[in-house]
């Protein structure tokens, strides 16, 4: 990739409304640019439960 790639749309972030908006564009046809945080997450059982995500905080951390 070139310094100055030129990009449609720049999404930042892939939770809930970036994954979504990401999606939504995907079959546009637009270059899109998505950017995140950290490395890839896993694909581990507890990550598709619910209890082990949001009950006990799985990817909590400490930043803000």
């Amino acid at each position: 990739m070139s310094a100055n790639q030129h990009y449609d749309v720049i999404i930042i972030g892939s939770g809930a409304g970036g994954g979504t908006l990401a999606y939504r564009l995907a079959p546009s046809g637009k270059k899109i640019l998505l950017l995140e945080r950290g490395d890839f997450v896993p694909r581990e059982k507890q990550n598709w439960d619910s209890r082990a995500v949001v009950g006990e905080g799985r990817y909590n951390n400490v930043e803000p």
